[in-house]
C-alpha cells in the first residue's frame, strides 16, 4: 500500500528538519520554506494532508491556504502549527476549514497521534465518497457521479460522449434468470473499462446502460471500432455462460454526439446520444450511431436481419437442434402440453398423451430409476423432433406425439417398443403404456 505524503512548510530550517524527521517514518515528505513555494509545489506533488506554520514572512498561512483552495478548486486538508497562544486564531483557523491545529514546540508523539488520527478520518471519508458515487454491481461511476464527472470535462474540452447498450438484456433476464444477466453486466463493464483510456470517463447509469466520455477527440472511427469490439466480446460471453446448446441474442447499441458541436450541456448531449442510440435499437441494435440534426440520423447497424424477429429466435430457439423428440424438464413440459391442449380444443390436430411406466423385478439388477433413464434415451431416437417427452417421475416418462390427420400414432410407440426389446440386459424390466387423444 503507498504511504501517505505530507507536505511541511516553515520558514525555520531547523522546525523543518525536526517535523520531517518525526513524520518521515510513517510518511512520505516534501519541505518547502515559504507559503509561495507551497503553493508551487501543491500541483506537483500532491500531498494528502499539508502541516504548515501559521506565521511566516510574506505569504502566511490563511493566505496560502486561501490561495491553493482558489487555484486548485478543491478541498485541501491543512493542519496548522504556531508558537503563537492566541485563541482568535485558532478559532479561525479551525472556521477557515483547518482540520487540526498544533502549538510549537512539538512533541513527536503527540503530533503523531493527531496526524495518524487526520489520515484515518480522512480514509474513512473517502470510501464514503467513493460508495455514493460507485454503482455497487460494477465498481463504475454511478448515474449521479457520471454526470458531474462529464459536466466538468465539458467544460475543459471537447470530446464525445457515448451512451452504450446492452440489447435485449430483458428477455436474458426473463429467460435465463437475473442471476445469469448480472454475470453479463458485471463482465461487460470489465470490458468496458479495459477498453477506456485512463483520461476517459466511464460508469453505469442504470440497468444496461453504460456512458462513456472520450476527452479530446471527435474519432467515429474510434467508437465503430470499440463496438465492433464490445459485440464480438458480448457474443463471446453468451456462448460460455448461457451454453453451446441455448443461443443468447445479445449485443451492443451505441450512440454517441460529439461536443461542442453539438452542445455543452450534458443533459442535452445526452438526450442526443440517446436518439442516436435508437435509430439504431429501430434497425436492429448491433451499431453505433453518431447524432445528426434531424432528418439525418443514420445509425450503422450490422447486415439486415439483425432486428428484434432474430434477436427472438436466437434467444428462444435452440442453436444446435438434435435429432429425435425434444427432451425436456417436467415443468417446461407441462407449458407446452396447456398449449397443445388448447391447440386440440380449437383445430382438430392429432396429438396424444403417453406414459411410460417402467418397473423391474430382482432379475433386472438396477433400480426402475436407471431403467426409465435407459428406456427414454432409446424412445427419444425413435421419435420426430416435434414429439416432446420428459421424465414425470423416477420411474415414469410422458410423452405427446404430435401426428398429421390421417398419421397413425400407434406406429411410433410400436417402433420404440421393438428398438427398445433389441437393448442387452433388459430382463426383468418391463414397461407399460399408458395413451390417449388430447381432445
Amino acid at each position: 500500500m503507498a504511504r501517505k505524503k505530507i507536505l511541511i512548510v516553515d520558514d525555520e530550517e531547523l522546525i523543518l528538519m525536526l517535523t520531517e524527521h518525526i513524520l518521515s517514518e510513517q510518511y512520505d515528505t516534501v519541505c518547502a520554506s515559504s507559503g509561495e513555494e507551497a503553493v508551487a509545489l501543491y500541483e506537483k506533488e500532491r500531498p494528502d494532508l499539508i502541516l504548515s506554520d501559521l506565521v511566516m514572512p510574506g505569504m502566511g498561512g490563511f493566505e496560502m491556504m486561501d490561495i491553493m483552495r482558489t487555484k486548485y478548486g478543491r478541498s485541501i486538508p491543512i493542519m496548522f502549527m504556531t508558537a503563537q497562544e492566541s485563541e482568535e486564531n485558532e478559532l479561525r483557523g479551525f472556521e477557515s476549514g483547518a482540520v487540526d491545529y498544533i502549538r510549537k514546540p512539538l512533541k513527536a508523539d503527540d503530533l503523531l497521534r493527531r496526524v495518524n488520527t487526520i489520515m484515518a478520518k480522512m480514509d474513512r471519508l473517502h470510501i464514503l465518497q467513493r460508495s455514493s458515487r460507485t454503482d455497487s454491481m460494477t465498481g463504475l461511476l454511478n448515474k449521479s457521479a457520471v454526470a458531474e464527472a462529464v459536466t466538468e470535462a465539458i467544460r475543459k474540452g471537447r470530446g464525445i460522449l457515448v451512451v452504450v447498450s446492452i440489447d435485449n438484456m430483458t428477455m436474458i433476464n426473463e429467460t435465463f434468470g437475473h442471476d445469469k444477466g448480472d454475470i453479463i453486466l458485471v463482465r461487460f463493464a470489465k470490458m468496458l473499462s479495459q477498453m477506456k483510456r485512463p483520461i476517459d470517463i466511464l460508469g453505469r447509469t442504470g440497468g444496461d446502460e453504460f456512458h462513456a466520455w472520450h476527452v479530446g477527440t471527435d474519432d467515429d472511427e474510434l467508437v465503430a471500432m470499440k463496438t465492433k469490439r464490445a459485440n464480438e466480446e458480448i457474443r463471446s460471453y453468451a456462448k460460455e455462460i448461457f451454453g453451446a446448446d441455448k443461443e443468447a441474442s445479445l449485443g451492443v447499441t451505441v450512440g454517441a454526439v460529439i461536443c461542442p458541436e453539438n452542445g455543452t450541456d450534458f443533459r442535452e448531449l445526452y438526450d442526443k446520444a440517446k436518439q442516436a442510440a435508437s435509430a439504431v435499437k429501430a434497425r436492429g441494435g448491433r451499431g453505433f450511431a453518431f447524432y445528426q440534426e434531424p432528418g439525418r440520423l443514420d445509425a450503422v447497424s450490422e447486415p439486415a436481419g439483425s432486428g428484434v424477429l432474430r434477436q427472438i429466435e436466437e434467444t428462444m430457439g435452440e442453436a444446435k437442434r438434435r435429432a429425435g423428440a425434444y427432451v425436456l424438464g417436467v415443468d417446461e413440459f407441462a407449458g407446452i402440453y396447456r398449449f397443445l391442449a388448447r391447440l386440440v380444443t380449437n383445430y382438430s390436430r392429432n396429438i396424444s398423451l403417453v406414459v411410460f411406466t417402467v418397473e423391474c423385478d430382482l432379475m433386472a439388477g438396477i433400480s426402475a430409476g436407471v431403467a426409465a433413464d435407459r428406456f427414454m434415451d432409446v424412445a427419444a431416437d425413435c421419435l420426430r423432433s416435434s414429439d416432446v417427452m420428459a421424465k414425470y417421475s423416477e420411474n415414469q416418462i410422458v410423452l405427446l406425439i404430435v401426428r398429421g390427420e390421417n398419421e397413425d400414432s400407434v406406429i411410433p410407440l410400436t417402433r420404440i417398443m421393438d428398438r427398445w426389446r433389441m437393448q442387452p440386459a433388459i430382463d426383468g424390466i418391463r414397461v407399460r403404456i399408458d395413451r390417449e387423444m388430447l381432445s
